[in-house]
């Protein structure tokens, strides 16, 4: 799993880490630096996740893909890999969104052959 994330971060130089995280907020596998509590990150994602789940469900109806948040130290990026697990994602400030969403949507097709769970969406 290690190796499947830095070759994300590898693939787009804005990404600054990247996890895995199950719906829960365990870590299944993190590229992260000294400064990022992986455990923090992990409560923090799956309380995000949960919300934004929740919050596209009752008030648009329709199914969660990626929850982007911009703040002054650059973005946080959560896409949904499937039921059980989410990708995060922190990238900097002056990153190409487009760029790391793709290479995120392009990660996450190829790992859906991988995983063993149905994808979410």
């Amino acid at each position: 799993m290690q190796a499947i994330l830095r070759d994300l971060n590898q693939a787009c130089h804005d990404i600054n880490a990247s996890a895995l995280i199950s719906n829960d907020g365990l870590v299944i596998a993190s590229i992260l630096p000294a400064t990022i509590d992986e455990d923090a990150l992990g409560s923090m994602t799956a309380a995000l996740l949960s919300i934004s789940v929740r919050s596209s469900k009752n008030l648009s109806k329709s199914v969660l893909e990626q929850v982007i948040i911009k703040n002054t130290s650059g973005y946080i990026i959560i896409s949904q890999v499937n039921e059980e697990m989410a990708l995060t994602v922190l990238a900097e400030q002056h990153a190409d969104l487009n760029r790391i969403t793709q290479a995120c949507q392009h990660w996450l097709t190829q790992q859906n052959t991988t995983f063993l769970f149905e994808p979410a969406y």
